[in-house]
């Protein structure tokens, strides 16, 4: 078992309990409600802090990739190649696949001219090569790319990892090891 799930209620929304196991891809659905990222940022942090005893399987959030805006990064920009060597595990060859997804990239692209999609495949695959227990929201990924991340991560799962996915839309409900649905306790999203 990689993490256990409780039932639990977070600001309205009943989140019913799970577990996650090697092998496991468990899509959640948080609704496409307003408080989508207050929900998945609660749970997240749950989910992590109930997982911390487990060290031989921790889960890992996949962080969006942010470059802080400074001068020196204005003259000296961080590019894919400076970030990987400081951040990837470079003896897991997996964080290379990301020049397979990002479009028009080299290693001397700089990082601060990706866009948000771009951004969160470096971090997925940066994530990747330090470990294969993950959880990933697909918040702000185009409809025609969430497919690609989907089936890298069911290839994930099938490799022995076990992978959360926060999402708000049921499009993975029937290809995953375990579909969840968040439900609204209030009357409507007016109350």
């Amino acid at each position: 078992m990689i993490a256990d799930f409780k039932e639990q209620i977070i600001d309205d929304f009943l989140i019913p309990a799970f577990t996650l196991n090697k092998g496991d891809i468990i899509v959640i659905n948080l609704l496409n409600t307003g408080y989508f990222f207050e929900i998945f940022q609660a749970m997240n942090e749950l989910l992590i802090q109930n997982n911390q005893q487990n060290t031989t399987a921790p889960l890992t959030y996949v962080e969006r990739h942010l470059v802080k805006k400074n001068l020196r990064e204005r003259f000296f920009p961080t590019t894919i190649d400076k970030w990987l060597k400081v951040n990837a595990n470079l003896q897991n060859s997996i964080y290379k696949e990301v020049y397979n997804y990002i479009s028009k990239l080299s290693l001397k692209t700089p990082i601060r001219s990706f866009d948000s999609i771009d951004s969160k495949f470096l971090s997925l695959f940066t994530t990747l090569s330090h470990t294969n227990n993950i959880t990933v929201d697909l918040a702000g990924i185009p409809p025609v790319v969430v497919e690609d991340v989907f089936s890298l991560l069911k290839k994930t799962a099938a490799n022995g990892g076990a992978v959360i996915v926060y999402d708000r839309y049921d499009e993975f409900k029937d290809d995953c090891t375990l579909y969840l649905e968040a439900k609204y306790l209030k009357s409507s999203f007016a109350d």
